[in-house]
């Protein structure tokens, strides 16, 4: 693994996050929604880079791995090179930048229903199919084989009556899924809500994370693995005055201790020691 970043001290200020002003309530609905695309690039030897507004662009390292925008959040956890960006500048801004990455060296992927994403250095949109459902070479997609069924979102040779659903009929209530999701109007996208999740509803919100100040750019809670991933600006470490413009925070002012990017994307620790290797 590369890395060109060394931190030698580190210390970071505590922010309470406050909202900047009172969010309108927005409306709920029971709807499992399905999305079938995501973003999905092959970052191998490609550098992760990040700009502070006191210096030149810093390389932290070459990333190398297949990473898609729904599986920021996992890279940032486990990719070393990202996790690094993390502890120097803050998750708002090692998001913003694997997503300028991924977006830059992506392609965008679908995926049939019932299928599992599967990224890699071979085939960045490749998938396999869950949930007891066969791939089927002729149509790329995932299907439930005769004499099998679909029982309760599965395929399987049997299942009890009560909650077997025909493929005719799992078929219709896909279609349903498929037009009620449009209810959010044009420009907002279907996000889950974090305080709801778990509850056999599952009920969402439609989000305008263009410029919504909490989930901008995504959801901060997604609907379903396929969910664009947010970044909640009143959130970012250090932060004293931001705004959400075009799906990106916009950072105008930092506490004391900190200095604004010169991406604007996020604050960065003064008191942080960073050591270039060229």
């Amino acid at each position: 693994m590369h890395l060109d970043l060394t931190i030698s001290t580190l210390a970071f200020l505590a922010l309470g996050s406050t909202p900047a002003g009172a969010q309108s309530r927005r409306r709920l609905s029971g709807l499992h929604r399905r999305d079938t695309s995501d973003v999905c690039a092959n970052l191998i030897e490609l550098p992760l880079q990040w700009h502070p507004s006191s210096g030149a662009t810093v390389t932290v390292g070459l990333i190398d791995t297949c990473a898609c925008l729904s599986t920021i959040p996992n890279v940032l956890q486990t990719n070393a090179v990202a996790k690094a960006l993390v502890s120097v500048a803050g998750t708002a801004v090692a998001t913003a930048s694997l997503t300028s990455l991924i977006n830059a060296h992506g392609s965008v992927c679908t995926y049939p229903d019932n299928a599992v994403p599967v990224c890699s250095g071979l085939n960045a949109c490749g998938y396999s199919c869950g949930n007891g459902f066969g791939f089927d070479s002729a149509s790329g997609d995932c299907v439930c084989p005769d004499p099998d069924s679909i029982c309760n979102g599965q395929c399987q040779s049997s299942c009890p009556s009560s909650v077997a659903i025909p493929r005719r009929r799992a078929a219709a209530a896909y279609n349903r899924a498929s037009k009620r999701r449009r209810m959010c109007q044009r420009g907002y996208t279907a996000c889950g809500i974090t305080e709801q999740r778990g509850r056999a509803t599952e009920p969402w919100e439609c989000i305008d994370v263009k410029a919504d100040l909490e989930s901008c750019g995504g959801c901060m809670t997604p609907f379903d693995a396929f969910s664009p991933i947010g970044v909640d600006c009143t959130a970012i470490r250090g932060v004293a005055d931001v705004s959400c413009r075009h799906g990106r925070c916009l950072v105008r002012r930092c506490t004391s201790g900190y200095a604004v990017t010169s991406d604007r994307s996020g604050c960065v620790s003064t008191r942080a020691n960073l050591v270039q290797h060229y």
